[in-house]
């Protein structure tokens, strides 16, 4: 898919979040400001937009998709098992499953890319 940037506000009474989705040569990116928070703000987002489960759920699972410290197997298991507090305890976690080593890559030794699904992109591009 082409790369794209998509801009919108949610706004309710006096609640403004603005939300930047961009995706630029394979790299996803989601950030929302507002008046006094910003960044990687997914929590406030769904306090006051509930209805943006959606997005929120998105915002979870490819933000920053390149930057996995698992292979494909390694995050699977921790998506469904839940990550560790810290890198040490996330590896601790792992080791006991058998998967701190899988198929010769050790978990956090180097940044892995994930694609992002064409559907979740199409979708991202066309947010309102």
């Amino acid at each position: 898919m082409e790369d794209f940037t998509n801009k919108f506000v949610i706004k309710k009474d006096d609640i403004r979040i603005s939300i930047e989705i961009t995706y630029e040569k394979g790299r996803l990116s989601i950030i929302g400001m507002g008046k006094d928070f910003g960044g990687q703000c997914q929590d406030t987002v769904l306090e006051y937009f509930p209805e943006q489960y959606e997005l929120v759920e998105i915002w979870n699972r490819w933000h920053l998709n390149d930057m996995r410290a698992g292979d494909p197997v390694q995050e699977g298991w921790l998506r469904i098992n839940g990550h560790g507090k810290d890198y040490n305890e996330t590896c601790d976690k792992l080791e006991k499953a058998g998967l701190l080593t899988h198929n010769g890559y050790k978990y956090g030794t180097a940044w892995k890319s994930e694609p992002v699904p064409v559907d979740i992109l199409k979708k991202l591009k066309e947010w309102k």
